[in-house]
């Protein structure tokens, strides 16, 4: 499909010009920017919008080279979005994760506030206990046993239990720190080397301490 310009009308199509011809064309115009540090990608697709490589030789080429390189980025894009997050490894009474892929791995700050945050949410949905936390008082520490955790989580005469609301409440509102913080992660990315950029970054360190904060005052208590 051809591209519409901004003024609506739509742009001219490419000339189309042997694999060889095209080859001395592209090599014609990186020639021109030689001696700077890069070439600017408007330049860049506006000389893509002028010409397109065809014909057999072309065919060929892009069989052999571009077509394979495309269908291993497609299955690798795929595995990305499959791994696992590792398997369940218990050892005198003590959790592990293993065989966790290296990519999750090297991405360790992208998935754990992902996991923090969906895992909070998954226990926000199922919890039928209250945690302690809820009934401490300011700069003070309680602890509740279960069973009074699980009595007081029982619905009343009305089929309600406003303070296992109030208990799902504060554990979605932490899991929405971390949700927070991951957009001000990825906006930071995608800013790259800017002001911006900089400011989301400066903004995720500060959001991360403040979901962390509210998170070690809950954790002790996300078990049913």
């Amino acid at each position: 499909m051809r591209e519409k310009r901004k003024d609506g009308a739509f742009a001219a199509k490419p000339k189309k010009v042997g694999y060889f011809k095209f080859r001395r064309l592209e090599k014609q115009f990186y020639a021109a920017y030689a001696g700077q540090m890069s070439v600017p990608l408007d330049k860049v697709m506006e000389f893509r919008s002028k010409y397109r490589p065809w014909g057999l030789v072309y065919g060929i080429w892009w069989f052999l080279f571009v077509l394979p390189h495309r269908i291993d980025n497609r299955l690798w894009t795929y595995r990305v979005r499959h791994f696992s997050l590792g398997k369940q490894k218990w050892r005198d009474g003590k959790l592990y994760i293993e065989k966790i892929p290296y990519y999750i791995g090297s991405e360790a700050t992208e998935y754990l506030t992902a996991i923090l945050r969906d895992y909070l949410r998954r226990y926000a949905d199922d919890a039928f206990s209250i945690g302690s936390v809820l009934y401490e008082q300011e700069g003070e520490e309680g602890e509740m046993p279960v069973p009074i955790r699980v009595t007081n989580s029982l619905p009343d005469e009305n089929g309600e239990n406003v303070d296992l609301e109030r208990w799902k409440q504060m554990v979605r509102d932490v899991a929405d720190k971390f949700d927070e913080a991951a957009d001000l992660w990825k906006e930071g990315w995608e800013e790259g080397l800017s002001e911006r950029g900089d400011e989301c970054f400066r903004l995720h360190r500060a959001k991360i301490k403040e979901a962390f904060s509210e998170l070690a005052k809950i954790f002790r208590d996300l078990n049913d």
